[in-house]
């Protein structure tokens, strides 16, 4: 599997000017922290791999992970959504974990 650089992606310095944060998930990390683009995916849940393309067939590669953000923008239980991408076919898909 192609990997991407990873980058971490933080939340705004003073949360309260933009988004109230949700609380803490099991590693102790204020949830928004979570979000990046590359590396490898943090699932929440084990066993789970990148998704194959449906149209070639290949391991497609992780782009990035949105973490929940407030109750407002909560992902079921302060959960994430995964994006990974077919860099041969253009195709993307996305799966939702909590």
């Amino acid at each position: 599997m192609k990997l991407l650089p990873e980058i971490k992606l933080s939340r705004p310095s003073n949360p309260a000017d933009d988004f109230k944060w949700a609380g803490n998930d099991d590693r102790g990390q204020p949830v928004g922290h979570r979000n990046k683009l590359g590396g490898t995916p943090d699932w929440l849940q084990k066993g789970y791999e990148a998704p194959s393309c449906k149209a070639c067939k290949k391991t497609m590669t992780f782009y990035g992970q949105m973490d929940s953000i407030n109750d407002n923008v909560i992902i079921a239980d302060c959960g994430m959504i995964y994006v990974f991408i077919c860099f041969s076919c253009y195709d993307a898909a996305a799966i939702a974990m909590c």
